[in-house]
């Protein structure tokens, strides 16, 4: 017998294209007709999420406000991110100038959702600045609340008074405000007294509405104290006594030469 070989039919692919999602790769499927033979190709990366414009929607809460954030997949509705957060008040502060405000803040986790504010109720703005002054140069002459306010001087009622730290040079003059304008200078014609070293420090400065001879070396309206000294400690090392010179114990004494306590105890080292 003679054996005749019959050629091979050949596979007959048919294809199945699986498209790439979101979260999963693409590929065709090639499945033969004839014997079911398959084999995978052509595979494409998954699209990746396709995040569309965040939308925000506010609650209240027993402390305040929170914000929640949603988000939907252009590829996909199915896919989406939703994200609440307790927003934080971040208040605006109200000056002598203007009212101020307070403003919930939402800090996100997820890089999707961006911060959002909402504002809340307002904050009343500050009384003006109303009364007697002492300004200067050390905080360029403005009316704020770095400038130094008299108050009554409760042992004599003709008298305002203040504590304040000035240095050498700056200049300062006495003034009278009225919603934080300056309406009069004392005096109203003169020069800035200048601070001179002798009355640099902490000080307490006096002011008087009525001119006194004996305050002429300030201008006449105002006298400022002579500094208040403020010790500072320094370790004198323990002296051993000698056959013929008495010996020291450890202590600190004022570290400054003019001071009454440089050459004396100021404490026990302990």
């Amino acid at each position: 017998l003679e054996t005749i070989d019959v050629p091979a039919l050949g596979h007959t692919y048919a294809s199945v294209i699986t498209s790439p999602t979101c979260t999963e790769d693409g590929y065709t499927t090639y499945t033969c007709s004839a014997c079911g033979h398959s084999y995978v190709a052509e595979e494409t990366e998954a699209t990746g999420h396709d995040w569309g414009t965040p939308s925000y929607e506010w609650a209240k809460t027993e402390d305040g406000w929170s914000c929640t954030g949603t988000v939907i997949c252009a590829n996909d509705e199915a896919h989406t991110v939703t994200e609440t957060v307790e927003a934080v008040d971040v208040p605006v502060d109200a000056t002598h100038a203007a009212p101020g405000k307070h403003v919930w803040t939402a800090n996100f986790e997820n890089d999707v959702f961006e911060i959002q504010t909402k504002e809340g109720d307002a904050i009343p703005q500050l009384e003006p600045y109303d009364g007697y002054y002492l300004l200067g140069d050390y905080n360029q002459w403005a009316i704020d609340e770095n400038a130094y306010r008299f108050e009554p001087n409760p042992e004599d009622p003709n008298e305002f008074m203040l504590s304040c730290t000035l240095a050498v040079d700056n200049e300062v003059k006495a003034a009278h405000v009225v919603k934080g304008e300056a309406d009069r200078w004392f005096p109203e014609q003169g020069d800035n007294y200048v601070v001179d070293a002798g009355h640099a420090g902490i000080v307490t400065v006096y002011f008087s509405e009525t001119r006194r001879d004996d305050w002429n070396e300030f201008g006449g309206f105002i006298f400022i104290t002579a500094p208040i000294h403020t010790h500072t400690p320094e370790l004198v090392p323990e002296v051993l006594p000698t056959c013929t010179v008495p010996g020291t114990v450890a202590h600190y004494h004022c570290s400054d030469p003019n001071c009454e306590l440089y050459n004396g105890f100021f404490s026990d080292e302990t």
